[in-house]
């Protein structure tokens, strides 16, 4: 299955014009494997990066997190300046 998933995705990069580049999302529960997968087809291929959205959270002690509201936790908790 995963030899046929790489298959796939050098098909659709074969396919693309010039340098564009091919983005891939990975969905999943926490612990499904996202992480793994995403290793894998980096090994798989040539010219993949490997980008987690936990790269983009800002730390904050949670006393300065509990007090804010969901639109301000949003805006302050993603490090959206990367």
């Amino acid at each position: 299955m995963f030899c046929n998933l790489l298959s796939s995705i050098e098909a659709v990069t074969a396919n693309t014009t010039g340098k564009r580049s091919v983005l891939i999302g990975i969905d999943g529960h926490s612990g499904a494997g996202k992480s793994t997968l995403a290793k894998r087809i980096q090994e798989g291929l040539k010219d993949v990066f490997v980008v987690h959205k936990d790269d983009f959270y800002s730390t904050a002690p949670e006393h300065e997190l509990s007090i804010l509201s969901p639109a301000q936790g949003y805006s302050s908790y993603f490090d959206w300046q990367r």
